[in-house]
């Protein structure tokens, strides 16, 4: 992918972690929401 492809995509990843995790009551989802977060952050940036 294009660099700036990657730059947005990361982008978008921590933008989902910090928004919608306060949002979630159930700690479990929140503790999916930061693993598929975290994971596509780092596929990203190898």
């Amino acid at each position: 992918m294009k660099p700036e492809i990657n730059k947005t995509l990361q982008t978008l990843a921590q933008e989902l972690i910090q928004r919608f995790s306060p949002l979630l009551k159930d700690e479990y989802e929140q503790s999916r929401l930061n693993s598929w977060g975290t994971l596509l952050f780092w596929l990203l940036w190898i």
